[in-house]
C-alpha cells in the first residue's frame, strides 16, 4: 500500500510540474479615453497587481496598455509589462495581445526578457484567459511543458 501511494504522488506530480500556470489579480487605472460618434474608444491603461504562480513563487506586476473597443464591445489590446519575483533576484518582461470582448477574453502573453529563472523563456508565448470584474481583473496563464523545461535550466 505505501509503495502504490508513492507512485500515485509522484505521478501526480508529473501531471502538476507538466504546465506551468501563472495568476496575476490587477486593478486598472485608466490615463485617458477617445471616443468617436460611433462609440469606438480608444484608451490607455496603467495596470498594477499581484501574481503567484504553481511553483510557489509570487509578486508584483505592472502594465501599460493601449486598448481600442468598438462598439460591439470588441477589443483590440496590446501591453507591456513588467514583472517582479519577491525574492528579489528574478524579474521578467511580457508582452500582451488579445482580440475579445472588453470585459472577458484570451490572449497571448510573450515572454520578451528576464533576469534569474526567467532567462531561459524568452521568446516563449503562453495563452491567457481575463475576466474583469469592473476595475479588477483575474488573469490565468497557461504554459506548456517547454516553459517550465526551460525555467529548470537555471
Amino acid at each position: 500500500m505505501k509503495y502504490i501511494l508513492i507512485l500515485v504522488f509522484f505521478i501526480n506530480l508529473q501531471v502538476i510540474s507538466s504546465e506551468y500556470k501563472l495568476s496575476w489579480f490587477p486593478k486598472d487605472k485608466y490615463f485617458d479615453s477617445i471616443k468617436t460618434p460611433e462609440n469606438n474608444k480608444f484608451s490607455l491603461i496603467n495596470t498594477a497587481g499581484v501574481w503567484e504562480d504553481n511553483r510557489g513563487s509570487f509578486g508584483v506586476m505592472k502594465c501599460l496598455i493601449s486598448l481600442f473597443t468598438k462598439e460591439n464591445k470588441s477589443t483590440d489590446l496590446d501591453g507591456f509589462c513588467e514583472a517582479d519575483d519577491i525574492n528579489g533576484n528574478s524579474k521578467f518582461w511580457v508582452t500582451l495581445t488579445r482580440n475579445s470582448l472588453e470585459t472577458s477574453g484570451v490572449g497571448k502573453m510573450t515572454y520578451v526578457s528576464g533576469t534569474g529563472i526567467y532567462k531561459n523563456v524568452i521568446g516563449i508565448t503562453c495563452a491567457y484567459a481575463v475576466t474583469y470584474l469592473g476595475e479588477y481583473g483575474i488573469i490565468k496563464q497557461k504554459c506548456n511543458k517547454d516553459f517550465i523545461s526551460r525555467l529548470n535550466k537555471e
